[in-house]
């Protein structure tokens, strides 16, 4: 009879060890109680320990919360699913003309179509400010004021029909796209100053009192970095703001005249 190698049975023990030290942190846990912390300590352990941890928590995250199983045939359900989205057409033009801004627009960091007029368009650049075409894109002009905050890091339009001339953006790029190209290493931080609102459908912009505030040389406040913006679609009485910043989401029910934070943290 061969005899089983040394090394199958040290990796038999070692997984039936994990198993052993690892089971009472995922035994009736939550998944959101499992937190980075108890995913970080499993991986610190050696490889074959980690993989009863890890098997665990995967299947923690495919159950039905319901029934605590994972639903029965469901990669079929998946693949069937996957095989009603639309096909990407190869006859399709790929071919991308510039449209600008050409006069000091800088690196664009996003843009949105006024939902009223596809011609009306709204760009907000890293460096640059807010600008605006009315003709699709041939023709830009800067609708940030000079003395502004020059940064436009988010942008969003209010969906709701009868609201849809107010805008908001964003400002501060805290992670910065500049040489990404060659590393990955954040080569520079732009604090900025708060959220800006524009009621005249992007004309003008005027910023949001409660948002301002902090050094431009020190990265302190929330609002000095401000990820997205997104508006309430569905609210009626009341102009829902939510705005994620700087190691916070805040919320906002009178149009940005004053934030509460919901969330907090900087992990």
């Amino acid at each position: 009879m061969k005899k089983v190698p040394s090394i199958l049975l040290i990796s038999g023990f070692l997984l039936f060890a994990g198993s052993l030290l690892l089971y009472p942190m995922l035994k009736d846990t939550n998944p959101s109680q499992i937190n980075q912390t108890s995913v970080a300590e499993a991986k610190k352990m050696p490889s074959p320990m980690q993989l009863p941890f890890l098997a665990e928590l995967q299947w923690m995250k495919l159950r039905d919360p319901q029934t605590g199983e994972i639903p029965s045939g469901i990669r079929s359900r998946e693949l069937a699913f996957a095989s009603g989205l639309p096909v990407k057409e190869s006859s399709r033009s790929q071919n991308w003309n510039p449209r600008g801004p050409n006069n000091i627009g800088g690196r664009m960091l996003c843009i949105e179509v006024d939902l009223e007029d596809e011609n009306h368009l709204l760009a907000g650049s890293a460096s640059g400010g807010m600008w605006q075409s009315m003709d699709g894109g041939q023709n830009w002009s800067k609708v940030t004021a000079p003395d502004a905050e020059q940064s436009a890091t988010c942008l969003v339009q209010d969906s709701r029909p009868g609201h849809r001339t107010t805008w908001y953006y964003g400002t501060g790029e805290l992670l910065s796209t500049t040489k990404r190209n060659i590393s990955t290493n954040v080569r520079t931080i732009g604090i900025g100053n708060g959220i800006f609102k524009s009621t005249d459908n992007g004309a003008t912009w005027v910023n949001l009192p409660y948002t301002q505030g902090g050094s431009p040389s020190t990265l302190s406040e929330v609002f000095q970095g401000v990820w997205r913006v997104v508006t309430d679609p569905v609210a009626v009485d009341k102009d829902i703001v939510y705005a994620a910043c700087y190691g916070a989401i805040m919320r906002s029910e009178n149009g940005g005249d004053t934030w509460e934070m919901v969330l907090y943290g900087y992990g």
